[in-house]
């Protein structure tokens, strides 16, 4: 599901090699092991390993997908993530056509990974604490968005492009002719994430507020540049951020190890795609005007 030429919208990726640990490092925690499906449980009750559990989920994915083949199958993970995926387009096409002065940005939040952190080294605990700093800047984001201009936004998780560690994504669209208020705003929203992260997983001290390179983008001329993405059913064109981030919602792509590159999982997709499908947390959330579509 890889898509060239959106570089003027990529972010600075914290370099966590994950690789060593994975068939080492439990997928989860023994404390969440209730609320895990049971294809992340060993025999004995407790969670696997993340290799075991991204083997699992491919395995999972591949009967959904059979099933969706021979009997129309509509309800797996894959449809849910391309009415996503079409959501994303259709209000990216529609906000952009709408607004008198649109801009698209985009505000990207990590937390610093560890596999040998001794509360979040299992990657299901981390992306669980991850999802909660989320949910506590919920309040700032709808202030910081919606109260202050006519904006659209769609927030989502995705895993890095080189081991799936979770990081999250916010797409507004704005109707707005102030470029500087809506890089603060989108700023102090990365800020008040990390305040609601533990201090030794923060990626950055919010209080010094040095943003890292790349973490809010903004396009201030979003009519240009236009592409169409292979995997938009409707063909259409949308913007570099737009197709950017609606490329990364996890199990959009098949889990056929036999499928072609455009269409087929990297080994990075099916690690956060694990990730993704045994969380409890929710994953993707949006403004009412993004949720009609």
């Amino acid at each position: 599901m890889s898509e060239v030429n959106t570089a003027k919208v990529e972010t600075t990726v914290p370099s966590t090699n994950t690789s060593v640990y994975a068939d080492k490092i439990s997928f989860a925690s023994e404390s969440l092991a209730d609320e895990l499906p049971d294809r992340y449980l060993s025999d004995n009750g407790r969670p696997v390993s993340w290799n075991v559990a991204v083997e699992n989920y491919r395995n999972h994915r591949i009967g959904e997908e059979a099933s969706s083949d021979a009997n129309g199958y509509m309800g797996g993970l894959q449809q849910r993530a391309k009415q996503k995926m079409a959501a994303i387009y259709k209000a990216d096409r529609t906000f952009r056509a709408e607004f008198d002065n649109p801009l698209v940005g985009l505000a990207t939040i990590f937390g610093k990974y560890s596999p040998m952190d001794s509360n979040y080294g299992p990657i299901l605990d981390y992306e669980q604490v991850l999802a909660e700093g989320i949910d506590g800047a919920a309040q700032t984001i709808k202030y910081r968005l919606r109260q202050k201009r006519n904006a659209e936004y769609a927030l989502i998780e995705a895993g890095t492009g080189t081991n799936g560690v979770p990081h999250w994504h916010l797409i507004v669209w704005a109707d707005e002719t102030d470029v500087n208020g809506l890089q603060t705003d989108l700023e102090t929203i990365v800020c008040r994430a990390q305040e609601k992260l533990p201090s030794n997983i923060r990626e950055f001290d919010p209080d010094t507020h040095e943003i890292p390179s790349g973490a809010v983008r903004i396009n201030d001329d979003p009519n240009t540049d236009l592409k169409i993405f292979p995997a938009d059913k409707n063909r259409e064109p949308a913007t570099a951020i737009a197709r950017y981030v609606a490329n990364q919602l996890p199990h959009a792509g098949t889990a056929d190890p036999e499928a072609n590159v455009s269409d087929g999982m990297t080994k990075a997709e099916l690690q956060f795609g694990a990730i993704a499908d045994a969380s409890s947390k929710r994953g993707y959330r949006s403004s009412a005007g993004v949720s009609r579509y």
